[in-house]
């Protein structure tokens, strides 16, 4: 409780503070391009869409990166039978 009542006496506030870090390689006003490149071929793996992203944009990114990018945008990658 210390912490809160001080936090109001200072700032007039307790809403939570922005987070710190680097922003994202690809950003989320990005993610329907990338959506797009995906449901435009069925068969990709997260290498060639590194290339493809790549020739479409420029941006050179790893395969973890587009792990995580494809998760959080809601993609997911299942195994054809």
């Amino acid at each position: 409780m210390k912490r809160y009542k001080r936090e109001w006496n200072q700032n007039q506030t307790i809403a939570p503070k922005p987070r710190l870090g680097k922003k994202p390689f690809i950003l989320p006003e990005e993610y329907p391009d990338l959506v797009a490149l995906v449901k435009s071929r069925t068969d990709w793996t997260l290498a060639t869409l590194a290339l493809a992203w790549y020739e479409r944009t420029g941006k050179s990114l790893s395969r973890s990166v587009f792990s995580d990018t494809c998760r959080r945008a809601g993609i997911t990658f299942k195994k054809r039978v």
